[in-house]
């Protein structure tokens, strides 16, 4: 008993080993696929991520898509990068907080949603600003500019696990929170018109 107990956790420890030190290995990427957490990323267009997020009743005021490739690596290099990733900005639209990944992406909701948002403190005023620049409208539901606080929310269908729970995440904040917030969501899945040079 202790004989198999040791080979499973050698086993264990290797495999984590492996993911560690290759995660962009064939081998991470097909564990990862198995426990349902990667898929192969797809060439989406404005309709497939439409149809996605209706089939999971995401509410959303704004759904956008990155406007390019070049738009999709600047993004990157201001550090949105992670899928899931969660920006907040108040009503000037000024950036309060962001967290991506597993760093504290559900604790930042949660700190939203718990009532603590007058201790957010503004962090810059371009951010907002050089995000909507690289971005392209897929569905606009509310034009209205008056909203109490603004939530970017980035994800990728190629990222399921993750950004399904994102995805109730928010919608629970819709249902449960008396301030007056704009849900916008960006899909960082690759687009078709990136290849096709009509993007923006």
């Amino acid at each position: 008993m202790k004989k198999k107990t040791l080979i499973l956790l050698v086993g264990l420890t290797i495999f984590a080993i492996l993911i560690l030190i290759n995660p962009g290995q064939f081998f991470t990427l097909t564990i990862l696929r198995i426990l349902g957490h990667y898929k192969t990323p797809r060439i989406e267009t404005p309709v497939s991520i439409k149809e996605y997020v209706e089939t999971h009743n995401l509410y959303y005021d704004k759904l956008y898509s990155v406007s390019s490739m070049n738009a999709f690596i600047e993004l990157g290099q201001s550090g949105i990068h992670g899928v899931p990733t969660i920006q907040i900005f108040n009503k000037k639209k000024a950036l309060l907080r962001m967290a991506s990944e597993n760093k504290c992406t559900w604790a930042l909701a949660d700190y939203f949603k718990n009532g603590h948002s007058n201790e957010m403190i503004a962090q810059d005023t371009t951010t907002f600003a050089f995000v909507l620049d690289r971005l392209t409208p897929i569905d606009i539901k509310s034009v209205q500019d008056t909203f109490d606080f603004y939530i970017i929310s980035y994800w990728a269908k190629y990222i399921p696990k993750l950004t399904h729970h994102l995805f109730e995440q928010t919608n629970s904040m819709k249902s449960s929170m008396p301030e007056k917030i704009c849900y916008i969501y960006v899909t960082l899945d690759e687009q078709e018109n990136w290849k096709s040079g009509d993007s923006n």
